[in-house]
């Protein structure tokens, strides 16, 4: 596992990577052996969600990569209640973002 150490810092959309390199793969909270978790300090909502996924309309670079491997991208935002219709915004956002 690789972490940042700055919320804020310039990362590329990765402040934390996990993979998971045994077999057979168990976990409770992390749901695919390769997983990017991106904290953000302040709320996403979707719009938020895309242009961090896809700055400029590309998608980037790491979510390419984690797409080409089957790997998850967990969005934490750190100063958000999330409602279920915030949620379900957020997640047709993500999917939306990888949908090409």
């Amino acid at each position: 596992m690789r972490f940042s150490g700055s919320i804020t810092a310039p990362d590329g959309g990765v402040d934390i990577r996990v993979v998971i390199s045994s077999d057979p793969f168990q976990s409770g909270f992390i749901a695919r052996k390769s997983t990017v978790l991106q904290s953000k300090k302040h709320s996403m909502d979707a719009a938020a969600i895309r242009d961090e996924m896809r700055p400029k309309g590309v998608l980037s670079e790491a979510i390419g990569q984690l797409c080409d491997v089957g790997g998850s991208y967990v969005v934490v935002s750190l100063e958000d209640d999330c409602t279920d219709t915030m949620r379900i915004a957020r997640l047709e956002a993500m999917k939306a973002a990888v949908a090409d």
